[in-house]
């Protein structure tokens, strides 16, 4: 972008952020597809169709459609362009299936599903050349007691190779609160998360299956563990 464009966006930020009763862009973490974007500055549209957030040196714009779905965000860092995102969308969903992002260290290029939830990442160099293939898949099943969910990732090498495997396994009281959380790599559980209610949880700690430690939490601050037999309920 010409330098002598910045001078006027910002003058536009500035003249919308005063306005009485001007509308703010949504938190990203409401719209699943948007990925890692986090930043101080204050989102405003300049117009139905487009988002401009200032903050320091940094510059950034989205441009959206008529529904409001993000269509390209173009990152500016000291007036350089530093990246730029691009959302592919199937008809009017909601969803984009495809989002393909480009900054100085390469590409990436993410499938989604119906959902929004990321099902596939290709992740190239500089040069366009494969580095790595992530695929996420996600399972569902359940019986009378409750229902489990699974999200299962794997990376494979520019070679096809698998490279690793990690698996996390969500159970749910038949209310459908969640009771527990597994964490899986390469088919080994890693860690166990075992919700008491009352932001209550106990973490579990396993090497090669065998558990090693366990840890009580309430509100986030570890318990000390009273001697076994003295714990409460």
């Amino acid at each position: 972008m010409p330098d002598r464009f910045f001078p006027h966006i910002r003058r536009i930020f500035l003249f919308l952020f005063l306005l009485p009763g001007v509308r703010f862009f949504p938190e990203d973490a409401a719209r699943p597809f948007l990925r890692g974007h986090s930043a101080s500055g204050i989102y405003t549209r300049t117009d139905g169709r487009c988002l401009v957030l200032a903050d320091g040196d940094r510059l950034l714009v989205e441009e959206c459609d008529g529904s409001f779905r993000p269509l390209v965000r173009t990152e500016w860092l000291a007036r350089e362009q530093v990246s730029r995102m691009e959302w592919i969308y199937p008809g009017e969903g909601l969803y984009p299936c495809t989002c393909i992002s480009v900054s100085e260290h390469g590409s990436e290029r993410v499938r989604f599903d119906h959902r929004g939830r990321e099902t596939e990442v290709l992740c190239m160099d500089g040069d366009g050349v494969l580095r790595s293939r992530t695929r996420t898949e996600y399972r569902e099943g359940g019986t009378a007691d409750g229902k489990t969910a699974a999200v299962v990732r794997e990376t494979f090498s520019p070679q096809g190779e698998t490279e690793s495997e990690t698996e996390t396994v969500f159970h749910y009281h038949a209310g459908g609160d969640l009771e527990s959380e597994d964490f899986f790599s390469d088919g080994v559980l890693q860690k166990r998360i075992r919700y008491l209610g009352e932001n209550r949880r106990i973490e579990t700690v396993f090497d090669g299956g065998r558990e090693l430690f366990s840890q009580e939490y309430a509100d986030g601050v570890p318990v000390q563990n009273a001697p076994d037999g003295q714990r409460g309920g």
